[in-house]
């Protein structure tokens, strides 16, 4: 094919970035934590995601972690100051315990903040070698990505329907 366009995003990078790993009993709590997270004042939060109990295994498994086996939030924060991070991070992690947090570990480190971040973003290929190792297959799984769009005042019910029916037929 011929690339006709192209467009380019330039970001500032923030000089204080700051990692939160948040666990919860149940999917659906972590799922309404982030619906009413979004409805706050938010400023330095720039990424909020959502790993399953089954992909936190997988992850641990390949990244030699040990988080525990829970649905897990893991956000990241950018700022020019960590004073605005930790501030915004203490009213975030309120919400959070409201909704059942059951521990959450926090670092301005750097290495810590890539180490945790590394594993995350490595969780689909984590699941994949997890599946061959548990079916014995000789070759990957064919895995297929999507997005779903859900009103925001939906989406927990939705996340946590949906972990009920990848239950149900033996995932």
């Amino acid at each position: 094919g011929v690339v006709t366009e192209v467009c380019i995003r330039v970001h500032v990078v923030q000089p204080c970035r700051a990692g939160v790993v948040c666990h919860f009993p149940r999917i659906k709590n972590a799922a309404e934590a982030v619906v009413t997270m979004l409805k706050m004042s938010r400023s330095t939060l720039v990424r909020c995601e959502l790993l399953n109990a089954k992909m936190i295994e997988c992850t641990n498994k390949e990244y030699k972690t040990s988080l525990p086996y829970a649905p897990t939030l893991f956000l990241e924060f950018q700022s020019n100051y960590f004073k605005g991070i930790q501030s915004e991070w203490r009213e975030i992690k309120k919400t959070f315990e409201k909704f059942g947090a059951e521990g959450s570990r926090y670092s301005e480190d750097a290495k810590e903040f890539e180490s945790l971040w590394s594993a995350r973003r490595g969780c689909y290929f984590s699941t994949m070698k997890y599946r061959k190792n548990l079916q014995q297959q000789p070759k990957l799984d064919k895995n297929y990505i999507t997005d779903v769009c859900v009103p925001v005042s939906n989406l927990a019910e939705c996340i946590s329907e949906t972990e009920n029916d990848f239950g149900s037929i033996g995932f």
